[in-house]
């Protein structure tokens, strides 16, 4: 580092005691301005709300398939079906299970 720039990071540092100013050269912290403090903190927050939106997406999910093979199961007690109904509505039940097993829901039913 020349000099010229360790001048500069005095400057910027003015507030700071000069112990303070060598803990940061000799820790090699990272400083940061205001303006990219909020840039970052703008989109940690965004990425916090599309974690958050992605959660509500998979609780619905989940609810719909959970729906789905009680549907099915309803129908294949109530209903005299054809085997070939039987068979497809089997292997929609087990769609649907297997998608929740892959999203955290497969204990319901």
């Amino acid at each position: 580092m020349t000099e010229t720039a360790k001048d500069n990071l005095k400057e910027y540092l003015a507030p700071y005691r000069d112990e303070e100013v060598q803990k940061i050269r000799d820790e090699k912290i990272q400083l940061v301005t205001a303006t990219e403090f909020v840039g970052l903190h703008q989109e940690k927050l965004a990425a916090e709300r599309e974690v958050e939106k992605l959660k509500a997406d998979s609780e619905a999910l989940k609810k719909a398939l959970i729906e789905i093979r009680a549907n099915i199961e309803e129908h294949n007690q109530i209903y005299d079906l054809s085997v070939d109904t039987a068979l497809l509505l089997e292997g929609i039940d087990g769609i649907a299970f297997d998608a929740l097993s892959v999203i955290g829901g497969g204990d319901e039913l």
